[in-house]
């Protein structure tokens, strides 16, 4: 069947989890707060032809009949957001065994599905070993029992997931960027959890800050600094139509909530704000009319160009917002659409329709400011 409640999925032939930040009670009783940590074991029985995946080691599979009993138990405690389970008969399994500094060996799994770019998923492949042996020499040895990759389907929410000894990643999502940043959450917010979700931005400082640090053992320094100003701010698109028609009272930053293949169109520069606009209901702000042409590559799970995509704001922008929206002549508009420190942000302006003069003015001033430029050039 296919059911979901935003922590607990099971979709076309698929089952998943996903409990960041506090979503773990909906499918298991626990005390749902980061600074609470247990060991786990799960067992599940599924269909023989069925892979699973959870965390800490496979310790037991039992086949009777056409069913399969797994047992994984974690020998190091899990705080509760970052108990995953993962399991399809889409998967295939491949194994590279990582020697540790002790000279011991470790499986990392990976678990792919048919029609996800092999370039890709080799590439991570052949590195894991070294991003391993690198964040290993800096922070100490990989603190956990094995480590573990699963893509999943169009119903996660996220471009990777650092659950504990097992990351879950958007659909075809073998991107070398995103194996470093979840792999390095396994020091900075596995091993090393805030006590409250108001310290999350720890987490994901030092992982996006460890990516760079992998590209730099790659690239060499010279690189890297070039490479970390052009990422730092980088704009996609601009929505030009809204400064003509509008004029820009204020503006925000806003994330957004994308799946992996609208991601991978974005950076592609296959996006176009016009006619968009920000709509507040229920509490969260929505982006309507916003267009991600589907993704040339993205031949499992495609995204509808069209949906409505949610802007991650907190509450008090939110209401600030509301307060400002419901005056008369206000609106919600996306400016521009960018890549800051990797992320996809949204500049949103509140803005107030321009009456037909100020958009004469408008104009002028363009030509103005084009006759300017052509009177300097020449």
């Amino acid at each position: 069947n296919n059911l979901k409640d935003s922590a607990f999925y099971s979709y076309q032939g698929m089952v998943f989890t996903d409990c960041e930040p506090s979503k773990a009670r909906r499918w298991f009783p626990c005390k749902d707060v980061p600074s609470d940590k247990a060991l786990t074991t799960v067992i599940a029985t599924v269909p023989s032809n069925v892979l699973m995946c959870s965390v800490g080691l496979l310790t037991d599979s039992t086949v009777v009949g056409d069913k399969l009993t797994y047992t994984w138990e974690s020998k190091d405690p899990v705080a509760t957001y970052l108990v995953a389970v993962v399991a399809s008969y889409k998967f295939n399994l491949d194994i590279v065994n990582w020697k540790r500094p002790n000279g011991e060996n470790m499986e990392v799994r990976f678990y792919w599905q048919n029609g996800e770019t092999q370039f890709n998923l080799k590439n991570v492949m052949s590195k894991i070993g070294k991003m391993l042996d690198l964040y290993s020499k800096l922070y100490g040895d990989y603190p956990y029992e094995k480590l573990a990759f699963a893509t999943t389907n169009r119903e996660f929410e996220w471009g990777g997931m650092e659950n504990q000894t097992i990351v879950t990643l958007c659909p075809d999502c073998w991107t070398e960027d995103l194996a470093a940043h979840e792999l390095a959450h396994h020091w900075f917010g596995n091993l090393i959890t805030p006590s409250s979700w108001a310290d999350i931005w720890l987490n994901e400082g030092f992982a996006t800050y460890l990516e760079a640090v992998w590209y730099r053992s790659q690239i060499g320094e010279a690189r890297y600094k070039k490479l970390m100003r052009n990422e730092a701010v980088k704009y996609l698109v601009k929505n030009r139509k809204a400064y003509f028609e509008y004029t820009v009272v204020s503006s925000l930053e806003a994330g957004i909530s994308l799946v992996g293949t609208e991601v991978k169109s974005i950076r592609a520069g296959k996006v176009n704000l016009t006619d968009c606009y920000a709509d507040i209901r229920e509490g969260e702000v929505w982006l309507v009319g916003m267009h991600i042409s589907e993704y040339s590559h993205g031949n499992i799970n495609n995204h509808d160009p069209f949906r409505d995509r949610r802007l991650l704001l907190n509450s008090y922008e939110i209401r600030k917002l509301r307060s400002k929206v419901n005056e008369k002549g206000y609106t919600l508009v996306p400016l521009g659409l960018y890549l800051k420190r990797g992320k996809v942000k949204i500049e949103l302006g509140l803005v107030k329709g321009k009456k037909l003069y100020d958009k004469r003015e408008t104009i002028a001033a363009k030509d103005f400011k084009r006759d300017q430029e052509r009177s300097i050039k020449y």
